[in-house]
């Protein structure tokens, strides 16, 4: 998929499934603006991709917890700004939590939704005029399966990611007319994120969920890499997808099937 040309953000740059998105782009000839929490890690990235990616791009990061709405606004314009125009948001940051309905707090929702739902809205929000003066553009929100079905332990996790599938839904509606897509994905890819959330699991709920894996994910029993998704991004930002928006797109081997 040529991305030549395109000016891409991604909100999450700086591991798995955005890092890798951040390179796909600029292997495949985009300019990329990368954000992140993790300065040396999406520095490293952002790097590597000036390095695989055409001379005539631009790669810059910045250091952003998309919690902070004046913080998103200014990362986003300056983001546009280096590239000299924005064709495309990408966001894969996420917060990940288990806990129980009966422990949830004030603080923890505070927390959980502000980095799943109200951050992916305050990006968007800046985004949305860049986007319109470019004539279109395509929105990717990372959501999950626990968006879709119900999860042991993740009231606040699935409400949020449910919560963001409602965003998408609504840009696409609302944005539309300006040629503007918004698509969810929900992944079963093995991130630094789904690694922490095996090793808070007991053997036992390991072992379960492998078998769970081994019998829900039709294509090889086991989930796949950053570059499954990365490579669903690539599409997503290109002209060959100027007719898709408004969609949950699962990239988990059939483990969950939208109807």
């Amino acid at each position: 998929m040529d991305l030549t040309g395109k000016n891409l953000l991604v909100i999450g740059g700086g591991n798995g499934i955005g890092a890798q998105t951040v390179l796909t782009y600029a292997e495949r000839g985009a300019s990329v603006a990368s954000t992140g929490i993790n300065t040396e890690a999406g520095q490293r990235i952002i790097k590597e991709a000036a390095n695989r990616g055409s001379s005539d791009a631009s790669f810059t990061y910045q250091r952003l917890d998309i919690r902070d709405e004046q913080a998103a606004h200014e990362a986003v314009d300056a983001a546009v700004q280096s590239m000299g125009g924005l064709d495309g948001i990408t966001i894969t940051a996420g917060m990940e939590a288990q806990i129980s309905a009966m422990d949830v707090t004030t603080e923890h929702l505070h927390d959980v939704f502000g980095v799943n739902v109200f951050g992916p809205m305050y990006v968007v929000a800046a985004a949305l005029s860049h986007l319109v003066d470019n004539g279109g553009g395509s929105i990717i929100a990372y959501s999950s399966g626990a968006g879709m079905d119900g999860h042991r332990n993740m009231l606040s996790y699935g409400s949020s990611k449910a919560a963001l599938l409602g965003a998408v839904r609504s840009w696409a509606t609302d944005w539309g007319h300006h040629h503007i897509r918004a698509n969810a994905v929900c992944p079963a890819i093995i991130t630094p994120m789904m690694e922490q959330f095996m090793a808070n699991k007991t053997p036992e709920e390991r072992q379960a969920m492998q078998e769970e894996f081994a019998s829900k994910i039709l294509l090889g029993g086991e989930p796949g890499t950053p570059k499954d998704a990365a490579d669903l991004n690539a599409f997503l930002s290109s002209d060959e997808s100027r007719m898709i928006t408004g969609q949950t797109i699962p990239v988990d081997g059939g483990f969950n099937m939208v109807r």
